[in-house]
């Protein structure tokens, strides 16, 4: 994040600022081999944040008006640790988001490059990540700076598909193994409170994954998932609930896996899955991202065995419940990332052996 600071700032040239990026992902894709984990990510350094970088590679959007907090449909935001709704006037996050001022406009691509040098650098699959329209639409629109380019967050919703929908076709094309939609916006329902701000909840659900469903149409060759998150920070989630409220929508989702958390406390229990779809796979959230324990391979074996019970072991992959995300708002030493990923590893070892 600093590095990031400071390119901002013009305080780094940008020979350096992409050099020094190649050498913390080439550190990443190194420390994910070395704790044996079997499908490779660049581990996202070159973003800021996962959002953010739809609005860096592509044009219409201006910087830092937004609050980090979640907006509903009127324009306020919901402090999701302090549970209650804010006036724009009083929300006080510590992060700031762009937002959509003028039509956008497809610059440069949005994460092949990243995936270009990432296979570059290991033989091993890899995954790549991008966010989901639906997070970009709520997270970027906003009705005080948006209207005179998208009088709705619908009218930009629209224009955002296609232009996910180009790059997974092209990630597709350059042999990228697994295609990972992140929507945590969408997994906030979960949250009762939440829910609770919206007049037309289920309309909002449909809407993500048709969304969802009309990025991957026609992806025959790579994997393709979607992944639930509560919108982790500082070690902290705001937002309770399992996922009981949410699986019945998710059998719409044509993709091939469901990566959601479990391992956190508020998630809930594993029961929820005897309500699975059948016909997806489970990328199972089996390490707690928050947490600075060191899970034993034991707890995580026991666990997956548990999951088992309701989805079969064949359609199971082992995952941390989010990304690790070392960063001013998520501090979490790459150490104890390693050590959590090579717990993961052991796990999945065992499993296999069984």
């Amino acid at each position: 994040m600093d590095l990031f600071a400071r390119e901002v700032a013009g305080q780094v040239d940008p020979e350096t600022f992409q050099s020094r990026l190649d050498s913390a992902v080439l550190y990443a894709i190194q420390l994910q081999e070395m704790a044996g984990v079997d499908i490779i990510t660049d581990g996202e350094y070159r973003r800021e944040s996962y959002v953010k970088i739809f609005a860096q590679r592509v044009g219409g959007f201006e910087r830092d008006l937004l609050d980090g907090f979640a907006i509903l449909d009127d324009g306020r935001f919901y402090d999701s640790r302090a549970r209650r709704v804010v006036a724009p006037s009083q929300a006080e996050s510590p992060l700031r988001y762009p937002a959509v001022v003028r039509p956008i406009e497809a610059g440069r691509p949005v994460v092949l490059e990243e995936a270009r040098f990432l296979m570059a650098h290991t033989s091993l699959p890899v995954k790549v990540t991008l966010p989901s329209p639906y997070i970009l639409a709520r997270r970027l629109w906003h009705p005080d700076f948006s209207r005179e380019a998208y009088p709705t967050r619908q009218d930009f919703l629209d224009d955002i598909i296609p232009v996910l929908r180009r790059e997974a076709r092209e990630l597709e094309a350059l042999g990228v193994y697994f295609i990972q939609l992140d929507d945590p916006w969408l997994s906030l329902f979960v949250d009762e409170g939440y829910r609770s701000h919206f007049e037309a909840v289920e309309r909002e659900i449909h809407t993500s994954i048709d969304c969802i469903n009309r990025v991957v149409s026609g992806i025959r060759q790579a994997r393709t998932g979607v992944h639930f998150c509560r919108a982790h920070y500082n070690r902290q989630t705001g937002f309770r609930g399992d996922y009981s409220y949410l699986l019945p929508y998710l059998k719409d989702l044509r993709v091939d896996q469901l990566v959601m958390e479990f391992a956190l406390p508020n998630a809930g229990s594993l029961e929820v899955l005897e309500a699975f779809p059948e016909h997806l796979e489970l990328g199972l959230g089996c390490v707690d991202v928050r947490s600075e324990e060191i899970p034993p391979s034991g707890r995580i074996v026991e666990m997956v065995r548990r999951a088992a019970r309701y989805v079969g072991r064949d359609r199971i992959t082992l995952n941390p419940d989010c990304g690790f995300a070392p960063s001013n708002t998520n501090p979490i030493p790459l150490d104890e990332a390693y050590r959590k990923l090579k717990a993961m590893a052991e796990a999945a070892r065992r499993l296999r052996e069984e």
